[in-house]
């Protein structure tokens, strides 16, 4: 309930004008005199009438904001729709439930898909978080990503430098409390779940280390447009360079004697070898798929940069980083081996 200041006892059978202002009240909010509540205050910014009793308090929801002191969360904080949100962008792609790793440093969130074709090691830093607490050295908690971004659709967006409603997430033994906080219109939804064992759940994949010379910069747009421009009719897309030029191609399959090329995009200028200048382009095949499905996850996500790194015949990983929030991470998406015994 929103806190109303306390008012002298008021006859239940007054209702009408207010015998100062001379508005119409409804019948609490007169007292014994005949004047209504919000007429007794000397400031004329609190004159706010109500029909339900009294007078409004100004509230600024910090105790809305805060820890419930109920019971204590093992992992607690708070933050706004937008950053949380497109957070959460990273892992969707891939899964939609996973192991969330809470500690001293922030968020991380590292999972794979269930054929193993792509996995994601996302990372949102503490000091991104307006309030941020955790128990203990590290908490693991299982996550139902789906139910949690359905959840975050009611935070609304923010303009200008405004990230959007205020959210609290508080996670406790078993369960999950999120409260949305729409400070405009004095409303708060709560909504509490179930948290996931994560002994139950699949362990957390480890990021193999690879030597992946050569490396390509575009920018997000325009590696969104280059994807979104191949044909979509073809199952895999072939990453190389030529030179210091991205290039993109689209294959029917993955059968080594049929290269035909039915889409071809290059981006000037933002590729290069870590090896020497005259060393062999690298090229590596992979499914359109899915890297259609991570280019569009930085774009929603609101990332500000990407990195692809890749080799030949190896995974091709696209390193990313959001300047605003502090969110950085990792695609990592397994090659096509392309094989003799391949068939068309």
């Amino acid at each position: 309930m929103w806190p109303r200041r306390a008012s002298t006892a008021t006859p239940e059978n007054a209702s009408g004008k207010c015998a100062d202002c001379g508005r119409h009240v409804g019948k609490p909010a007169l007292d014994e005199e005949g004047v209504c509540i919000g007429c007794q205050s000397d400031d004329e910014d609190d004159r706010r009438l109500v029909a339900d009793g009294g007078q409004v308090v100004e509230d600024d929801r910090e105790n809305e904001l805060a820890q419930e002191p109920a019971e204590e969360a093992r992992v607690s904080f708070t933050t706004a729709g937008d950053p949380l949100r497109s957070f959460l962008r990273y892992p969707a792609p891939l899964v939609d439930e996973c192991v969330a790793v809470f500690d001293d440093d922030g968020l991380q969130i590292k999972a794979v898909d269930a054929p193993n074709v792509g996995m994601v090691d996302a990372s949102f830093p503490a000091e991104g978080f307006s309030r941020y607490t955790v128990s203990g050295d590290e908490d693991q908690t299982g996550v139902n990503l789906k139910r949690l971004r359905k959840t975050l659709k009611w935070a609304r967006k923010g303009r200008g430098s405004n990230d959007g409603d205020p959210v609290v997430v508080d996670v406790f033994d078993r369960r999950i409390r999120v409260r949305i906080v729409r400070e405009d219109t004095r409303m708060t939804r709560r909504s509490e779940w179930f948290a996931i064992d994560p002994n139950n759940m699949r362990p957390r994949p480890s990021f193999p280390g690879l030597d992946l010379p050569n490396r390509a910069r575009p920018s997000i747009d325009a590696l969104g447009d280059a994807v979104a421009a191949i044909d979509s009719r073809h199952d895999y897309v072939r990453v190389t360079r030529d030179g210091e030029t991205l290039v993109l191609e689209s294959r029917k399959d993955a059968d080594p004697d049929d290269d035909t090329t039915a889409d071809r995009v290059t981006m000037l200028g933002c590729a290069w070898d870590t090896r020497d200048d005259g060393a062999e382009a690298c090229s590596s095949l992979f499914s359109m798929d899915y890297l259609a499905d991570m280019v569009d996850a930085l774009n929603a996500a609101k990332a500000d940069d990407v990195t692809l790194k890749w080799g030949d015949e190896f995974p091709t990983v696209l390193q990313f980083h959001n300047e605003d929030w502090g969110h950085e991470g990792r695609f990592m998406l397994a090659p096509r081996i392309e094989t003799d015994e391949d068939e068309p």
